[in-house]
């Protein structure tokens, strides 16, 4: 009888350490080059170092090993509807916790319901997001949509959900 060697197993990957925080001005650079395949691609509005430094409270990294690897950006619209204003980088499975991180954020600041504009609907639906019509959302289509410099040619879907 032969025996054949058994194939050796790639060696284990090491165990990344991840990690949800504020983000700080240090990280902007690296959140700027974050959002630009969303920038170029047409589903996140360009943002300047200025813009992303005066909105840095209502921002997150989700870290690996100490670097970020994605960026989210959440606030409120009107004081009972919040929205998912950026969701780019890492893995699915990151942006998901980052997605959780940022509506437990939410929910402590009050909000009722969250909307976030997407080329992904798919993604949100699987976390209890259902589609939306923008325009029902006055705050967001009279304060911002109406104005934005993509509203003609937008490719993004409202999606919606309720917390409480």
């Amino acid at each position: 009888m032969l025996c054949h060697a058994a194939e050796e197993a790639p060696p284990a990957p090491a165990l990344q350490r991840i990690q949800i925080r504020a983000a700080c001005v240090t990280d902007i650079p690296a959140l700027l080059a974050l959002i630009a395949p969303g920038v170029q691609a047409g589903r996140v509005l360009p943002r300047t170092r200025r813009a992303l430094a005066t909105s840095l409270r209502d921002v997150a990294v989700l870290c690996r090993d100490g670097a970020p690897v994605a960026v989210g950006q959440a606030s409120l619209i009107d004081e009972a509807l919040a929205e998912i204003r950026l969701l780019e980088g890492g893995s699915a499975r990151e942006r998901a916790s980052l997605l959780a991180h940022m509506q437990a954020s939410l929910v402590a600041l009050g909000a009722e319901r969250i909307l976030a504009m997407t080329d992904d609907p798919g993604f949100f639906a699987t976390k209890g997001y259902q589609a939306a019509r923008v325009e029902a959302h006055a705050a967001k289509w009279e304060g911002q949509c109406l104005r934005c410099p993509r509203q003609p040619l937008c490719c993004l879907q409202a999606v919606t959900t309720t917390l409480r």
